[in-house]
């Protein structure tokens, strides 16, 4: 399980702003986690667990060059994501 320590900006790598994707969406803040955390990793933001659905990295032209312009992780609460794996496994079967 990874742990968040919190930054001031989102573009440097390894520095996500974290948004809940659960109806309504909710911004967690920016905080700081490991560089290759990716879809399916378990993190733990302001003593609550998520999964990570989406990792969106946004890129801006500047000077002819690409610059990474701001990191996003969306996650869902652990519980919520294996209710919804459970329902898309009922779906599957019905099917």
């Amino acid at each position: 399980m990874l742990t968040s320590t919190w930054q001031h900006t989102s573009n440097d790598a390894g520095v996500f702003e974290v948004e809940k994707i659960n109806p309504p969406p909710k911004s967690l803040g920016i905080h700081h986690l490991p560089v290759d955390t990716h879809n399916g990793d378990q993190i733990t933001v302001e003593d609550e667990d998520f999964v990570v659905t989406g990792l969106v990295l946004k890129y801006k032209l500047v000077g002819g060059r690409y610059q990474r312009d701001h990191n996003r992780l969306e996650v869902q609460q652990t519980s919520r994501y294996f209710v919804n794996l459970y329902y898309d496994s009922l779906l599957e079967k019905s099917a």
